[in-house]
């Protein structure tokens, strides 16, 4: 996207796409999860709701027959 105030992050969720937020290398480009969620908070413009919806999202994914 141009621009992550762009981003379609929002749209998905509204259509109910199962996404979640993630760093690609930490190692190498510096970032970190909780500055990636910063980033959906603060630009992106996600509510405290819908962050938590990815994080679950995440947690579904990484451990299926837990949820």
């Amino acid at each position: 996207v141009p621009d992550l105030s762009q981003h379609p992050l929002p749209a998905l969720l509204r259509a109910d796409v199962p996404v979640t937020i993630n760093t690609d290398d930490p190692g190498i480009f510096g970032n970190s999860l909780p500055g990636e969620i910063e980033i959906c908070r603060k630009i992106i413009k996600l509510c405290d709701q819908e962050i938590q919806r990815c994080l679950k999202h995440a947690a579904t994914a990484a451990f299926p027959l837990v949820s």
